[in-house]
């Protein structure tokens, strides 16, 4: 069980997301590293990069572009976050910040919808083993 990262409350306390209280926190966990990939996802991700960078900041594509959006090495990769805080994914609308893959699938550009540990969060597999502050923001968002 030390490779995961759940809080006790999952178990306890009904989950929904609320991305108004919340302001994105699945997107930007600082200090816990990027999402999670199964190995599946790396050529899904590849295939659809060109169509999801062009709704990210021009500071996302360059880390993209220079540094890639990919970490770790087959069986463990997860997705590179930028200063260690947001996934390379994420862009901001209203002080939100929100995923690439869920707008461009949205507007029915890809098919992809997103990585899955994105899709499980606050359940996530991989990473440093205590909570991180994101985590618990979106959480106490939630659960009382």
């Amino acid at each position: 069980m030390e490779k995961f990262i759940i809080d006790d409350r999952i178990f306890s306390v009904k989950f929904s997301c609320d991305i108004s209280k919340c302001f994105g926190a699945c997107c930007t966990l600082k200090g816990a590293g990027g999402a999670p990939l199964l190995d599946e996802e790396v050529s899904k991700i590849k295939n659809v990069l060109k169509t999801v960078t062009k709704h990210l900041s021009e500071r996302h594509k360059d880390v993209i572009q220079v540094e890639g959006f990919l970490e770790g090495e087959k069986g463990d990769y997860s997705v590179k976050s930028v200063d260690d805080s947001e996934c390379v994914f994420a862009f901001y609308e209203d002080g939100i910040a929100r995923c690439a893959f869920q707008k461009a699938h949205a507007e029915n550009e890809i098919d992809f919808p997103k990585p899955i540990s994105c899709h499980l969060y606050p359940i996530r597999i991989q990473g440093k083993r205590e909570i991180s502050s994101g985590t618990k923001k979106c959480m106490n968002a939630r659960m009382p």
